[in-house]
């Protein structure tokens, strides 16, 4: 834990303003959900991923969709690598996103094309990338995106139908 130096006081109703500087340091969004936890006489706050808590459930979705497309499959929650299998994907769950896979998510709707990175740092490997957003009630929790060559009508709907059950599993369907 890294002390920052900044103190806040709690106000009547238990509220507590994060600085802005950490908020955007942090890559806190206003009405992004957050876990709190207690350690000694401390409090910690966590960004809280509802994906992430999924934890090895998702594997057999990722192992599926690679297996009937062939190509890379990756699911991510919104900022950074839940699970992934396939070509180029070694090493890097819990790796960051990029803004650009950041910016195609809050767009909250199916996108194909180039991205120039998916992970923070590291060139996209692949020539076209699919995306499918995991919304729930219009609240956005992540996405699942595929990485190619090229990326076929058949393996386009494939990883909307994962998606969509993923969202199943995130409601507890």
């Amino acid at each position: 834990m890294k002390a920052t130096g900044m103190i806040r006081r709690v106000d009547e109703l238990g509220r507590v303003v994060i600085p802005k500087e950490i908020r955007r340091t942090m890559r806190i969004a206003e009405g992004e959900p957050l876990e709190i936890y207690t350690e000694g006489d401390g409090l910690i706050l966590k960004k809280y991923s509802a994906v992430l808590n999924l934890g090895a459930k998702v594997e057999p979705y990722v192992r599926t969709l690679h297996h009937h497309t062939g190509l890379a499959v990756w699911v991510v929650d919104t900022h950074r690598v839940v699970a992934a299998t396939g070509p180029h994907t070694e090493g890097v769950g819990g790796l960051p996103l990029s803004t650009a896979v950041e910016e195609w998510c809050a767009m909250r709707k199916p996108r194909m094309g180039e991205l120039s990175s998916i992970v923070e740092s590291t060139p996209c490997p692949y020539p076209q990338v699919s995306l499918y957003p995991l919304l729930i009630e219009g609240d956005l929790y992540g996405a699942v995106l595929l990485g190619g060559e090229e990326i076929t009508a058949s393996a386009h709907s494939l990883l909307q139908v994962t998606a969509t059950l993923l969202c199943y599993r995130l409601q507890g369907v």
